[in-house]
């Protein structure tokens, strides 16, 4: 029992040393911060402009003119001239699938004008050769293609990721985030061929002869999306970090996943 209960406690230990590098110790708010020369947009009918502004922790408890702001100046714990930058509330993402952004961190960048620049079957197969000799174990993901901005106007084929690579798993996640494109490799390692049954809710592609095109729709794909994509704590973490920055970039400031 002495043996179980010291076992225990290192567990325990190593799980509260996990989390604390999980939740990446950042510095705290500044106690008050006062932003002047700003445009700023208040979306208050009765004061729809200000050029200050003061922020408490995470609240604002004051708005007003420049020279107003004066008698918050010597008070205030850092103080910010914008010089005529415009602030607006946050943007609130109602439909999004927070981190998924981030998995660029992990996969090949898929996406077509005017996200991305992959314009064709060719250019994308040129984006997994390159992720694949920049990581040259495991799988080669790539997500956000679109079968519609693509010069073929078709979806890849498991033919077309073979020719990436014979001996690795490849995948490649569709923009939509509900199917998806797998090579040989990777069907087999799902268990997939050409007389697997279609699951409920979903749909393996298949080609006038009955073989499968490497195409799968919704639940189809679900048990190559969790082999493909068995990230580790510390990966998803890199994920929330990479699509957070990716948010904050354009003004997100409140994202959900859906």
């Amino acid at each position: 029992m002495k043996r179980l209960g010291g076992l225990l406690v290192i567990i325990l230990v190593l799980v509260v040393i996990l989390i604390s590098v999980l939740m990446r110790v950042r510095p705290p708010l500044p106690q008050s911060q006062l932003f002047v020369n700003a445009n700023i947009i208040t979306m208050d009918t009765a004061q729809p402009q200000a050029e200050a502004m003061l922020i408490e922790r995470d609240r604002i408890v004051w708005v007003g003119s420049n020279a107003e702001a004066e008698a918050y100046r010597s008070s205030a714990e850092r103080v910010l001239n914008l010089q005529g930058m415009t602030i607006i509330p946050g943007f609130i993402d109602a439909h999004g699938h927070f981190p998924g952004s981030g998995l660029t961190e992990f996969a090949a960048d898929l996406n077509s004008p005017p996200i991305g620049d992959v314009k064709s079957i060719g250019s994308l197969q040129s984006r997994l050769s390159a992720f694949a000799d920049a990581n040259p174990d495991g799988w080669i993901l790539g997500i956000g293609y679109d079968d519609s901005l693509l010069a073929e106007k078709r979806h890849p084929t498991r033919e077309d990721l073979d020719a990436v690579s014979k001996d690795r798993p490849v995948y490649i996640l569709h923009i939509s985030g509900h199917m998806g494109v797998a090579n040989s490799v990777a069907l087999a390692l799902a268990g997939i061929d050409n007389t697997t049954p279609d699951p409920e809710g979903g749909v393996i592609v298949r080609d006038s002869s009955g073989n499968a095109t490497g195409l799968l729709k919704e639940t189809a794909g679900t048990q190559l999306q969790t082999l493909a994509m068995d990230f580790s704590a510390i990966d998803f973490m890199e994920m929330i970090d990479s699509a957070a920055a990716e948010y904050l970039r354009v003004g997100v400031t409140t994202a959900q996943s859906g």
